[in-house]
């Protein structure tokens, strides 16, 4: 009887576990969904700003420019006659001028990073906030114009868990509001415990993304390698 008893108890702790796991999937699963449609409305706007050209920090000198280098400006703005030889983007002039910040439902962003490879297309925010990773993946450190970016996303399916599936030579692409466009290719993934702040962020790679492992105890970390040595302009070539 009392085994019965024992085995009655047990039984229902197990049926509990069971609720439990499936409350907590079912609030991931939740979360997540709010996640992907957050990123979806404001990937809207900044797409919007960078088609219009109407960035707040928007230039009219200022063109897309490709940092791929091979395709020069063969998918830039049009250009008038008398903006052929000055079409230099600011950040070329300056490359510690701050990136351009466009404001989206009161958050800032800086522009928008396409992996093709996995098929993500996500807003960037400009600074990083915790409290903000679940809107959209928020830039941790770095600039695009001196090649140190390190952007970091929660592992929501819509946001940065599928980097885990990138490999060596695949393509990133970064475009910043004005319509610069930034090409990387990834060189090396690699875990980080998440103390490990300074080689994240040590410059010596040209774009950093970074998101928790499956367990959440380290990072898995992305590094890339931008295209090319130089940015070339053509001057009405």
């Amino acid at each position: 009887m009392r085994r019965g008893k024992e085995g009655s108890v047990l039984l229902g702790l197990g049926m509990l576990l069971i609720l439990a796991a499936m409350l907590t999937a079912g609030y991931y699963l939740w979360e997540d969904y709010l996640a992907g449609r957050a990123v979806g409305e404001n990937l809207a706007g900044v797409l919007a700003v960078i088609d219009n050209g109407t960035s707040d920090g928007y230039d009219a000198h200022n063109t897309r420019v490709d940092s791929i280098y091979a395709r020069g400006l063969a998918d830039a703005r049009p250009l008038s006659s008398d903006q052929e030889e000055t079409a230099v983007p600011d950040y070329l002039l300056d490359k510690n001028m701050e990136m351009p910040v466009e404001i989206i439902n009161g958050i800032g962003y800086i522009g928008v990073l396409k992996i093709p490879s996995v098929d993500r297309e996500l807003p960037v925010i400009a600074k990083y906030k915790y409290e903000d990773l679940a809107t959209s993946p928020c830039r941790y450190s770095g600039s695009a114009y001196t090649d140190d970016m390190v952007i970091c996303g929660h592992s929501y399916i819509s946001h940065f868990r599928p980097i885990r599936n990138l490999k060596n030579g695949d393509a990133v692409i970064f475009e910043d509001v004005d319509g610069n466009v930034f090409n990387y290719t990834v060189g090396i993934t690699e875990i980080l415990t998440p103390t490990d702040v300074d080689r994240a962020t040590n410059g010596e790679w040209n774009l950093t993304l970074f998101t928790c492992t499956s367990d959440s105890s380290s990072r898995f970390t992305v590094r890339c390698m931008r295209d090319g040595s130089d940015v070339k302009i053509m001057d009405g070539a």
